[in-house]
């Protein structure tokens, strides 16, 4: 079976003969798309770490700091699930470019913000161009890789810890060298459209409308497995664990850094620290996606298990730095270095092989949904059950109750071996 694709990814160039050749070709390409999601993370975790700087120059509750650190959540929501048409319209390619570029355009426009609502407005069309642009490159990832998806997941995934961990090191540190919030964001909003060129230049159509290779290698029993509709049982439970997922991780990302300074009096340097080790924990996504592969549904339940744990004691029991960096580090190990190219595999090999791009526009948006409300839900909590409770709640128990929901996935219904 073949995917449905737009005129604009037809091949343009021929796919290089010889099988070294084509590993070389293979690798940039990865590389490119990689660096291109890790401005992702560098645009996710430079608003919350430089949080506590901009609430005080405009005067923002936790409450409303929650919802703007997040609000872009709310457009990949509403973008992620128009994706799938845009991709079959336009194509992969030009959907990931278009994405990026006006994400990157919204946010070089942050700092012009003087007010709440102008931030807000900036802050959520950056969501915008960042449903295209992630629909489009696990789309592209997880048809040209086959059954290898959920490795090349995780390899892209690490790019997006490396993200997380220079924006909060960069942010902060440029926030004390100038004494201002602003410039990172030119900065970043900068980097962001050189490298939307960079892949419109360089990946080339070939890679970018590739068929499911899945498919085209495994014998017809992966596919007369799983059901023939998009929506299943293994498809919509793997949606609402994810949702939690989501809602534990985006609660965490959003209010986080300035947890550390309101509850434990931390510096902004050192919040930014403690904040940037979750990148480092995201970067050994490049064999947490190999390990997902491996150990399959009980790799899922472990893995959110232990989140929930780790955000405990995180919220509980951790008071130092190097506490605090150790659990953020887990955090990120736990859920960029392996339960998020995990579900994404899950939710690809749940459905038939010309379903990849619109199952994967309703597991990221509903993913990013989850953080339109964690964010918001956070920092309403705070003042009345504190910053630890209000945390065990937001964070801790929703991934406690995925890792409930994701026993009752049928690797049987599943494509491939």
């Amino acid at each position: 079976m073949t995917e449905v694709l737009g005129k604009a990814d037809l091949p343009a160039r021929p796919m290089p003969s010889s099988h070294g050749e084509r590993a070389y070709t293979v690798a940039i390409i990865v590389l490119i798309l990689g660096l291109s999601y890790s401005f992702n993370g560098l645009d996710r975790s430079a608003f919350p770490a430089l949080l506590s700087p901009i609430s005080s120059e405009l005067g923002i509750t936790p409450a409303q700091g929650g919802f703007l650190s997040n609000i872009f959540t709310l457009n990949i929501a509403l973008f992620g699930a128009l994706s799938g048409w845009f991709i079959g319209r336009f194509g992969r390619k030009h959907v990931l470019v278009g994405g990026l570029l006006a994400y990157s355009a919204f946010t070089f426009a942050i700092p012009l913000a003087s007010s709440y609502t102008e931030l807000a407005f900036y802050r959520a069309m950056t969501g915008a161009g960042e449903a295209l642009h992630i629909t489009a490159i696990f789309s592209m990832i997880g048809a040209y890789f086959g059954k290898r998806r959920g490795t090349f997941f995780g390899i892209n995934n690490a790019f997006f810890g490396l993200g997380t961990f220079l924006a909060p090191l960069i942010a902060s540190q440029m926030f004390q060298l100038l004494g201002s919030w602003r410039s990172p964001f030119y900065l970043f909003g900068i980097a962001g459209m050189v490298s939307a060129i960079s892949v419109y230049l360089f990946v080339p159509s070939w890679f970018a409308a590739a068929i499911d290779q899945e498919t085209r290698r495994d014998d017809e029993a992966g596919d007369l497995r799983c059901p023939t509709t998009l929506i299943n049982l293994n498809s919509a439970v793997c949606t609402v664990a994810f949702f939690l997922t989501g809602f534990s991780f985006l609660a965490y990302m959003a209010l986080y850094s300035l947890y550390l300074k309101s509850a434990l009096a931390y510096s902004v340097a050192d919040a930014g620290l403690a904040f940037s080790m979750f990148g480092i924990g995201a970067l050994t996504a490049f064999f947490g996606g190999w390990l997902g592969d491996k150990f399959k549904r009980w790799g899922l339940i472990a893995g959110l298990a232990l989140m929930s744990l780790n955000s405990y004691v995180m919220f509980f029991h951790v008071i130092s730095l190097y506490g605090q960096m150790a659990t953020s580090f887990i955090f990120g190990v736990l859920l960029s270095g392996f339960l998020y190219p995990r579900f994404l595999a899950v939710m690809q090999k749940s459905v038939q092989s010309h379903h990849i791009s619109a199952a994967t526009s309703i597991i990221l948006p509903v993913f990013y949904f989850a953080g339109f409300l964690s964010g918001p839900a956070f920092g309403a909590l705070v003042p009345l059950v504190g910053w630890q409770t209000a945390g065990g709640i937001t964070v801790t128990m929703t991934a406690a109750g995925a890792a409930v929901l994701v026993c009752f996935i049928n690797p049987k219904r599943m494509r491939g071996p």
